[in-house]
């Protein structure tokens, strides 16, 4: 069984203890050091999404985002070393 580990949001404010990730052009925070374990993710270019598809956005695979597909050596991967 899965146990919930941190649910990341999307603003367009800058947050306290940001780190810039240069491979996906965000800044994000850790999770681990908040409260109720939230990622704050400000895109360096807010992508532009039809409201009403916002809900869906993250759920559409990477290629069909335009994003490349899989992640660079040293990537957020939990789990693997």
């Amino acid at each position: 069984m899965r146990e919930f580990d941190h649910i990341g949001i999307i603003t367009t404010e800058p947050q306290p203890g940001e780190s810039w990730v240069p491979f996906s052009q965000v800044w994000v925070t850790n999770p681990r050091l908040h409260p109720q374990r939230i990622e704050y993710i400000r895109p360096k270019v807010m992508p532009e999404v039809d409201p009403a598809q916002v809900g869906l956005w993250k759920l559409w695979p990477p290629a069909a985002r335009g994003l490349p597909r899989g992640r660079p050596r040293g990537g957020h991967r939990r789990g693997r070393k």
